[in-house]
């Protein structure tokens, strides 16, 4: 069974980000960038992109994990009127 956790972050401006707590493992990184409107799912994403990543047992909170670069490719426009969801399968 996998387990499927949802984190919030913030890009900084040089387009990095850190998130607390994440155990040794291998992730599935989907971001999704938004319009920063105070609730981050009240608006479709503009666009979005994935990665796979690994925390290693050996990691140390103070070291940095670099991911390298996610390609963020354009979310198409919702007509108006229309709805936005995303489909994920397992």
């Amino acid at each position: 069974m996998r387990l499927h956790k949802n984190y919030t972050v913030e890009m900084n401006p040089d387009g990095s980000f850190s998130v607390d707590d994440v155990v040794p493992g291998t992730y599935s990184l989907s971001i999704f960038a938004r319009i920063n409107s105070g609730n981050p799912w009240a608006q479709p994403p503009l666009a979005q992109g994935s990665t796979t990543v690994t925390v290693p047992d050996t990691f140390s909170p103070t070291t940095p994990i670099d991911i390298g670069e996610v390609e963020l490719v354009p979310t198409p426009p919702t007509p108006p009127g229309g709805t936005s969801s995303t489909l994920h399968s397992p």
